[in-house]
């Protein structure tokens, strides 16, 4: 007997493609919604900013040599926006409050150059890193900042 006949097999067949569809669209409405949230949970500072290729050893290390063309791996984006939001003369203090409430972690200092701080942002461990260095005076005021990204997950 042809399949289309048969009422109650086009039923059971069409009920069992719209369940097997369902679960499709409900697994990529999950898995994006997963990522949609995680863009939420990278700082404002960070999202969208692009990386970039180059020299990440922002703090000076003298057993490393890197030749003078070697640029650095500064994000446009967030770096631009450090400088915006912290620019030379304001206060150390005021970034690293700013950054710690937006999800960043404790502040580090460069071993070789205790003025160079820098302060990182990871979500998922190493899917996304954000780095924002600067140097500080004595007073604590910003001489200046710069801002690196990292993706890991693409």
């Amino acid at each position: 007997m042809p399949l289309w006949t048969d009422h109650v097999s086009v039923r059971k067949i069409v009920r069992r493609l719209l369940m097997v569809v369902t679960g499709i669209v409900a697994i990529a409405l999950v898995l994006f919604g997963i990522r949609w949230l995680d863009g939420l949970r990278v700082p404002e500072i960070v999202r969208g900013a692009t990386a970039r290729g180059g020299w990440v050893g922002i703090c000076p290390d003298p057993r490393y040599w890197h030749p003078p063309e070697t640029e650095e791996a500064i994000s446009p984006e967030f770096n631009a926006r450090l400088a915006k939001r912290f620019p030379p003369g304001s206060s150390e203090q005021v970034l690293i409050d700013t950054l710690k409430a937006e999800g960043f972690g404790a502040p580090q200092e460069c071993d070789f150059d205790r003025t160079i701080k820098f302060i990182e942002f990871r979500l998922n461990g190493n899917e996304v890193v954000a780095l924002a260095y600067w140097k500080a005076e004595s007073t604590k005021k910003i001489v200046w900042t710069k801002g690196l990204v990292e993706y890991t997950f693409l």
